[in-house]
C-alpha cells in the first residue's frame, strides 16, 4: 500500500512538474514564453502592487527569491537577468538614465538607493518609469547636484511618487524658478527639508562610501560651480560626480588634498569643454567615463576639446545620446556595463558610379595646440608643437588659458 501511495505521489509530481515547465519554464519566465525578458519584470512588479492577477504557476515562476510572496524585489532580480546581469554579481548598480541633454542618476547598493538629479521636467515620468522598472518602492536619498532645471526639474514627480527615508540633499545656492519652487514643494509635502553637505562630509549607502567634494569654491555665486561634486567607493571601485562643476569649481576640489582617484567619472557639464580640465583628469585618471547629452543637442555636447582630453588618457566612452542608458555594475574589483542600445555616427556610402577623388590635406582642427605633458600652448606654426599624441586642440585662447595652458614664449600665441 505504501509503495503504491509512493508511486502516486511520484507520478502526480512529476505530472505537476510537467505542467509547470510547459506553462512557465523556468523561475522568472511568468509568462511562459520561454524567454525571461522585461516583459516577466513588469509584469510581476504589477502583481506586486496589486495591479495583476497570476495564476497559480505563474506564481510560482515570479516568487524568484522563494520566500511565498511577490515583491518587488522578485521583479528586480527578474529584470537583471533579462539584461544579462545575472552573469556578472555585484551589489553595486550605477545606472545614468536617458533623459536627453540632462542629467539622472540611479544608484542601488544592498537594497539602499539614492537618485541623483532628475532631468528636465518634462523628464520626470521617465525618471520614476526606469526607478519602478527597478523595483523601487523608496528611495533613501535623493540629491539635487545643483538648481538648473535639466538637472532639478524631473525631481518634483520623483518626490510625489516615492518617499525618501533619509535626506534630500541640495546646495545653499538656489535659484527663483518656477521648478525650482516646486522642487521645495514636493520636499515640504514629504517633510523634508534640502540640506546642504558639508564638504568633507561622509554617509554610508549599503557598503559603499559616499564622500562630498564639493561645493568647494569659496564665495560662488554661479549655479553650475554650486555642484554637489560627490565620491563614492565601493570595495576598489570608485565613481566620481560632478554635476555641472567647471573648470574653477574643479580646482577647488582638487586643492583639496583628498584622493580623486576613480574607476568611472561623470564627465562634467555635458561633456563640455568649460569643464573636464585636464587638472581635474590627470587627479582622477578614471578607466571609464559616461556622458549625459542629448541628440545632435544645440551646445554641441560633448566638445571636440573634452573628447581629445578623454582619448589622450584612454579614458573609455560611454554616451547616453549614442547608447541611451548606461549601466554599471560592480562586484568590488571591476565593471561590468550594459546600454540600451549602440549606435554610432552614420557615415554616409560613397556611390559606386562616383569616382573616388584623394582626400584633401586635412586642415588644423583648431587655432591653437596645447602640450599635455608642459601645459603650453602654441600656434599651429609654431615650430615647437609637440608630437601628436601629446597634443590638445583649442579653438580660441580663451579656452586655453582658462584651461590651465600658458602660452609659448617663443610663438607668443
Amino acid at each position: 500500500m505504501k509503495k503504491t501511495l509512493f508511486v502516486l505521489c511520484s507520478v502526480f509530481v512529476f505530472l505537476f512538474v510537467t505542467a509547470f515547465t510547459a506553462n512557465a519554464n523556468q523561475t522568472g519566465d511568468v509568462d511562459g514564453n520561454g524567454i525571461i525578458q522585461a516583459a516577466d519584470a513588469r509584469l510581476v512588479l504589477r502583481q506586486a502592487v496589486g495591479l495583476a492577477d497570476l495564476q497559480e504557476d505563474e506564481k510560482l515562476a515570479a516568487d524568484v527569491d522563494a520566500n511565498d510572496s511577490i515583491q518587488a524585489a522578485d521583479a528586480r532580480q527578474i529584470l537583471r537577468v533579462s539584461v544579462g546581469l545575472d552573469q556578472f554579481t555585484g551589489d553595486f548598480t550605477i545606472s545614468f538614465i536617458d533623459v536627453g541633454q540632462a542629467d539622472s542618476i540611479f544608484i542601488a547598493c544592498d537594497d539602499e538607493t539614492m537618485l541623483i538629479d532628475g532631468g528636465n521636467v518634462a523628464d520626470g515620468p521617465a525618471v520614476c518609469s526606469f526607478l519602478y522598472s527597478q523595483g523601487v518602492e523608496t528611495l533613501d536619498y535623493v540629491v539635487c547636484t545643483h538648481a538648473h532645471e535639466d538637472h532639478v526639474g524631473g525631481l518634483t514627480d520623483v518626490l510625489e511618487s516615492f518617499t525618501v527615508t533619509d535626506a534630500v540633499f541640495a546646495p545653499s545656492l538656489t535659484n527663483d524658478t518656477l521648478c525650482y519652487r516646486n522642487f521645495t514643494a514636493a520636499c515640504r509635502a514629504q517633510n523634508q527639508t534640502p540640506v546642504a553637505p558639508r564638504v568633507g562630509s561622509a554617509f554610508e549607502l549599503g557598503e559603499s562610501t559616499v564622500t562630498v567634494l564639493g561645493p568647494a569654491l569659496q564665495n560662488n555665486t554661479d549655479l553650475n560651480n554650486s555642484s554637489i561634486v560627490l565620491l563614492i567607493q565601493y570595495g576598489d571601485t570608485s565613481f566620481l560626480l560632478t554635476g555641472d562643476a567647471e573648470a574653477e569649481a574643479e580646482k577647488a576640489v582638487t586643492q583639496l588634498g583628498a584622493d580623486l582617484s576613480a574607476t568611472l567619472f561623470k564627465a562634467g557639464h555635458h561633456g563640455s569643454y568649460t569643464s573636464n580640465s585636464y587638472d581635474l583628469l590627470q587627479e582622477v585618471m578614471p578607466e571609464f567615463a559616461v556622458i549625459s547629452c542629448g541628440v545632435n543637442n544645440e551646445y554641441g555636447h560633448p566638445h571636440e576639446e573634452v573628447l581629445s582630453r578623454f582619448g589622450a588618457i584612454g579614458i573609455t566612452v560611454y554616451r547616453t545620446d549614442l547608447q541611451g542608458t548606461v549601466s554599471a555594475v560592480s562586484n568590488g574589483k571591476t565593471l561590468s556595463f550594459t546600454t540600451v542600445k549602440n549606435e554610432l555616427p552614420s557615415v554616409p556610402s560613397p556611390d559606386p558610379d562616383i569616382p573616388s577623388e584623394p582626400e584633401p590635406e586635412p586642415e588644423p582642427a583648431s587655432e591653437y595646440i596645447g602640450n599635455i605633458n608642459s601645459h603650453i600652448f602654441h600656434v599651429p606654426t609654431c615650430s615647437s608643437l609637440p608630437a601628436e599624441k601629446n597634443r590638445i586642440y583649442f579653438t580660441s585662447r580663451a579656452t586655453a588659458v582658462q584651461n590651465g595652458y600658458t602660452p609659448c614664449s617663443r610663438c607668443k600665441p
